[in-house]
């Protein structure tokens, strides 16, 4: 499940964590905006950054920039592993089935 930043019309735009009302991103009297998941509040430019930020936090981040830096390295293991398999794939098909046996080996050991 995912964080969602969503306007329904109130002064503030509502958190959501799926259909769960879970925090909420609202302008601060002094300027810039404030994000509050639970007791947790986290100060931002922007309703956007203040979001990202409050999330990264909740999430167990030090800040947005390391959630980014993280979901970034598992987007590029998760297309070599996806990669991967279709070379595999594609040479049982062609009929070399020495990919499929090389995988095997690895996971035996």
């Amino acid at each position: 499940m995912t964080y969602k930043l969503v306007d329904h019309g109130y002064p503030f735009k509502k958190i959501m964590h799926g259909k769960k009302w879970v925090g909420r991103v609202c302008q601060h009297a002094d300027g810039g905006w404030l994000g509050t998941i639970g007791k947790l509040t986290v100060r931002g430019t922007s309703a956007v950054d203040a979001f990202e930020q409050v999330v990264a936090q909740r999430l167990g981040y030090a800040n947005a920039a390391a959630l980014h830096a993280n979901n970034s390295a598992v987007r590029s293991q998760r297309r070599q592993a996806k990669a991967h398999a279709q070379y595999v794939l594609d040479s049982i098909m062609r009929g070399d089935f020495k990919p499929l046996d090389e995988l095997f080996t690895k996971l035996e050991k």
